[in-house]
């Protein structure tokens, strides 16, 4: 699994070209909010449904430079909720850095 700033267009569009009813000419456009990079940063949480305790955490957490430095492209196709944004404007007002933030 890729997280959105590793995912490769050219794959997907690839993979587009090959569905039926689909033309191989027509061009694939990314809608992820950032360019690709190549990075492989990623995270997977496992939660117990019964209780919702996390048994594992597993990824690769560092995200290359120019992943890190990349500005926002375009606007995200489904916007933050509305608490995941108060938090990190919380961490930002206490201190944390904007990358640490990204990383989860």
């Amino acid at each position: 699994m890729r997280s959105s700033c590793g995912y490769d267009p050219q794959s997907r569009q690839d993979r587009e070209s090959k569905k039926v009813n689909t033309s191989p000419t027509k061009k694939w456009n990314r809608r992820v909010p950032y360019i690709f990079t190549g990075c492989l940063a990623h995270v997977e949480v496992t939660e117990r449904v019964s209780d919702g305790e996390i048994t594992r955490i597993v990824g690769h957490l560092s995200h290359n430079d120019t992943c890190a430095s990349a500005m926002l492209q375009r606007l995200p196709a489904i916007p933050l909720h509305e608490n995941v944004y108060e938090v990190a404007l919380n961490q930002l007002e206490d201190g944390a850095r904007y990358a640490q933030i990204i990383l989860f």
